[in-house]
């Protein structure tokens, strides 16, 4: 399937807000949004909005791992929402590895087996690394984290 890269303004994604005063007034908010924005050549009503950075009490936000240190990598955590007709219908956490590569975040089915990555996540990541020119680093990123897709 192909995709069209836009980088016009997407509509806000997330509004947090961080404190609340007497009387339920809100004192404090934190409007974040997307950076990016993927269309479906054969099917427009699906997109894949991405680039929002997680909040840091997000899950998953760890950003210093074994893999990443060794090689002296960056890690951010960022968010793509699947939107149907502009509706997200799916969110997916992923990681930006040395602000090159998107690799989704896998779970653990056990404590002592590797973090599993459904094909679905992988093909949203591959997505945006083929509309970043990183779709050839699939071997030397994703390998390193120690995941697998199934």
């Amino acid at each position: 399937m192909g995709w069209g890269a836009s980088s016009g303004p997407v509509s806000p994604a997330l509004l947090t807000v961080s404190r609340i005063a007497d009387h339920d007034e809100v004192e404090a908010w934190h409007l974040r949004n997307y950076s990016d924005l993927l269309v479906s050549e054969r099917e427009v009503a699906l997109s894949i909005a991405y680039g929002l950075d997680a909040d840091p009490h997000e899950v998953g936000n760890k950003r210093t791992f074994d893999w990443a240190t060794e090689r002296d990598w960056n890690v951010e955590l960022q968010i793509a929402d699947v939107r149907w007709h502009g509706v997200p219908v799916d969110r997916i956490y992923y990681w930006v590895i040395d602000n090159t590569y998107a690799c989704p975040v896998g779970s653990r089915e056990e404590a002592d087996s590797p973090p599993v990555v459904s094909a679905y996540k992988m093909a949203v990541a591959d997505a945006i690394n083929d509309a970043h020119g990183a779709a050839g680093q699939h071997s030397y990123y994703f390998t390193a984290t120690g995941q697998i897709v199934q």
